[in-house]
């Protein structure tokens, strides 16, 4: 008797053997030849690389049928027109693939078209026919990008002033031709630059169309392209999408000119689930080179993107998606751009560079410019490289992300308000935890003040080290080096439940309060090393705009601070109708705030050359009205005999003025104040034009009179001007009354700078060594002093030679 297997054993065995073959061995595998291809073969045919499919077109076609495991195959070497459309699922053992194969440089899917029979339209302008009639973005002379002309077209790319107060329309002090037609680019604060159509122009006025979420501010920049009057200097061009001609102004036949005539590279259907993309070049769309939206479990992994006119890499609601080991670069609005539930998300390994350079190429609006954009839950970012980054390197968001090892430089080089490392979270004021940034590197954040109405502003552009604004939560802060940043290394705006531990930090930590969000809470500061970057600047600032015991909201612990240069460290409260005087001591913060920890100074034992002085205090004296010298009406001066002035203040804004006449860029300038006082008194100075628009011309520097504090601060003017006074603020209570006994005003030449701190940088793979050949120099991260020095691979190091430096 023959044994026969039931029907439900059969079913399971050929299920498990279905499964067995499709997922060990049994996958397939389909070439690609943009040369040697041809579509009408079989699939049979395509197996092999000698007969190969070959359009995407073809690729396209086939990708919904492929099974799990399966893989197709582009040819190395070779430039594949067109759009790829991810519409297959593979399975989380076994993912669909796509990927290079045979010898050379990886394959690449393009977008470009290479542009030829130019016609000259006028001196040194061409022009020629395209077939395409979208938002042209992406025109490149042998892959590199051109921007479009514009206007004003000189060599510093000037920005007009806005002195227009409507928010419906620009407005200029100098005369401009006709520009209807054109796009007028707008900054329209600190990090939003907007681009629109100009609808109708009035003499100097422009009308623009849809201003969108932020209105146009006077004082602000702006600038018009998009239009041939803007044609100028060799590169420039505009695009008419209505005739579909391209002009172009080039001092020869413009024979390596490339544009893209598609607006995307990548994007999915309905069913993109468990691929994986590798080793291909994607190269050339008006928008984002790869978006995805709905798809999950995409992986992009060792693939190059370039010239992208939006983003790089895009996902909206897209899980679970891998970015590993790519090469990003020239990507007008953002490298990555996760949004969206687009959770789980891992980048990691990536070198992304040249981000929002072109101001009036990227998007209008926030969360634009980029370097990593995930705000999503759980994502994973690590152990990548962001140079060259118009505004905020990585941007994070959503429960338990972590921001690891990454190496951040050259960043805010077209916004400011931003930073190395942000996150925000807004008006929904959810309440995030178990997020973490830690080990990463953030090196030179710049700053651009064009157009950017600081024209006449002594501090420098907001750019922060590692920024947690607006309502920010739940972050530890660990083991970080922010080195060469504009304001903070690190600022926590409206943000509660931070943590700051065991960072080096070039720069001071600034914790605020405004109408923006709720109150900071939640702080603590424990451990880090903070190594002043200026002496104008607090290295710790609480500030906020109602009332709170800050005491209570935020601690410090066993932070060591350090001063190279002077031997001061400025600490500023500025609480609302709390903290009478602003500016502390760092002994005074030592005894009564901080447990534990130190401060160290160091001074240069370069000596400032006095060239001659001026003694105030018997200059007031004797001009016989020594009223005169007061600022505000809330203070009284008299002279005491022939050697004193008695100064009375009545108000927390009183202080003294008098005027010093010429102030020169290259200088410093002494203030050496004596008073009788026997407890300290906070005092700040600073230089402030006579006349309109009456701005200071120097940072303002704080310090402290009376007592035993030392009592000569050094003030050096942002420009050389004619005409200017000197202003002393002092912090008191009301009805404080002491006797000034010398008031001293030095001017100094500054020798040249030969003791300045030395900041080496290391991109790459090796560890680089330093011999000074003899000179020691102290690293100011470790503390060690020798004549030689290495540093680590993705690693920053501070030194300053030691012949320079006395320890107090």
């Amino acid at each position: 008797m023959k044994f026969r297997q039931p029907l439900f054993h059969r079913i399971v065995a050929f299920t498990v053997f279905y499964y067995l073959i499709s997922s060990y061995g049994f996958s397939t595998t389909y070439h690609f030849s943009q040369k040697s291809g041809d579509d009408n073969r079989s699939t049979k045919e395509a197996t092999s690389p000698e007969t190969p499919w070959q359009s995407l077109k073809k690729l396209n076609e086939i990708l919904p049928k492929l099974r799990p495991g399966d893989s197709l195959l582009l040819k190395r070497e070779e430039v594949f027109f067109g759009k790829m459309v991810l519409n297959g699922v593979g399975s989380m053992s076994d993912n669909i693939y796509i990927g290079p194969y045979g010898n050379g440089d990886k394959p690449t899917v393009s977008g470009m078209q290479k542009l030829g029979e130019w016609e000259e339209q006028g001196k040194n302008v061409y022009v020629i026919h395209l077939d395409y009639s979208m938002d042209l973005q992406i025109v490149s002379n042998k892959r590199k990008p051109l921007r479009m002309g514009r206007f004003p077209n000189d060599q510093d790319d000037t920005w007009l002033k806005n002195i227009s107060e409507n928010s419906d329309y620009v407005a200029s002090s100098i005369s401009l031709d006709d520009w209807e037609g054109a796009e007028v680019v707008i900054r329209k604060n600190q990090w939003i630059i907007d681009r629109h159509y100009i609808e109708s122009q009035e003499g100097e006025k422009l009308f623009f169309k849809d201003s969108g979420r932020y209105p146009s501010s006077k004082g602000y920049g702006f600038f018009i392209q998009n239009h041939i009057n803007t044609l100028a200097k060799d590169g420039d061009w505009y695009f008419d999408k209505d005739t579909r001609k391209l002009y172009l102004y080039s001092e020869g036949y413009p024979d390596e000119i490339w544009a893209s005539v598609l607006d995307q590279l990548v994007e999915n259907g309905i069913n993109a689930k468990y691929l994986t993309i590798e080793g291909i070049k994607f190269e050339g769309a008006n928008q984002s080179l790869i978006a995805l939206k709905g798809a999950s479990n995409i992986t992009f992994q060792n693939c190059e993107m370039n010239l992208a006119g939006k983003n790089a890499f895009q996902a909206s609601s897209s899980p679970q998606i891998r970015f590993l080991d790519n090469l990003v670069s020239n990507a007008f609005n953002s490298g990555v751009y996760l949004v969206q539930n687009s959770y789980k998300a891992e980048i990691r390994n990536n070198r992304i560079s040249e981000v929002y350079l072109f101001e009036g190429m990227g998007q209008n609006g926030d969360g634009n410019g980029m370097g990593i954009n995930a705000t999503s839950d759980f994502g994973l970012i690590k152990s990548n490289i962001l140079q060259n980054i118009g505004y905020s390197g990585i941007v994070f968001g959503g429960h338990e992300t972590k921001v690891m090892d990454n190496y951040i430089a050259d960043y805010c080089l077209t916004k400011n308000d931003g930073g190395g490392i942000y996150s925000y979270t807004g008006v929904s004021n959810a309440e995030f935890k178990d997020r973490q940034v830690s080990g990463n590197v953030i090196l030179n954040g710049r700053g651009d003040r064009k157009g950017a109405n600081l024209e006449e502003s002594v501090y420098p552009p907001q750019v922060e080290g590692i920024y947690l604004d607006d309502n920010a939560s739940g972050v530890l802060v660990k083991n970080n080096k922010v080195v060469n940043v504009q304001r903070n290394a690190v600022h926590l705006h409206n943000a509660r439940n931070i943590h700051i531990d065991n960072n080096f930090l070039h720069g001071g930590i600034k914790v605020s309060n405004d109408d923006l969000g709720s109150q900071f809470r939640g702080i603590s500061v424990d451990g880090n090393k903070f190594i002043a970057s200026t002496n104008e600047l607090p290295i710790v600032e609480i500030t906020s705009n109602e009332p709170m015991d800050w005491r209570d909201n935020i601690s410090f612990s066993n932070n060591q601070f350090v001063n190279p240069t002077e031997d001061k460290l400025p600490i500023k409260i500025a609480i609302k109708e709390n903290e009478k005087s602003p500016y502390w001591e760092i002994d005074q913060w030592l005894s009564s705030v901080q447990k534990g920890g130190e401060a160290i100074f160091f001074t240069r034992q370069r000596e400032l050359i006095e060239e001659g002085s001026e003694d105030l205090l018997e200059a007031i004296i004797r001009s016989g009205n020594p009223q005169g010298a007061c600022k505000g009406d809330g203070c009284m001066l008299k002279a005491v005999g022939d050697a004193s002035l008695k100064l009375l203040i009545n108000d927390i804004d009183a202080g003294l003025i008098r005027n010093i006449g010429n102030v020169e860029s290259s200088k410093s300038y002494g203030l050496r104040i004596t008073t009788e006082l026997e407890m300290p008194l906070a005092v700040s100075a600073y230089f402030r034009r006579n006349g309109d628009p009456w701005n200071p011309i120097s940072m303002r520097k704080p310090f402290q009179v009376g007592g035993s504090s030392e009592n000569e601060i050094h003030i050096t003017p942002m420009q050389s001007l004619e005409n200017v006074s000197l202003i002393i603020d002092f912090y008191s209570e009301e009805g404080l009354e002491f006797l000034i006994s010398g008031m001293e005003f030095v001017t100094y030449n500054v020798p040249e700078k030969n003791g300045e701190l030395l900041i080496f940088s290391n991109m790459d793979k090796e560890i680089q060594e330093f011999n000074f050949e003899g000179k020691e120099h102290l690293d100011l991260f470790t503390g060690s002093v020798s004549d030689q020095h290495e540093i680590d691979s993705m690693d920053v190091m501070i030194l300053i030679p030691v012949v320079f430096l006395e320890e107090d």
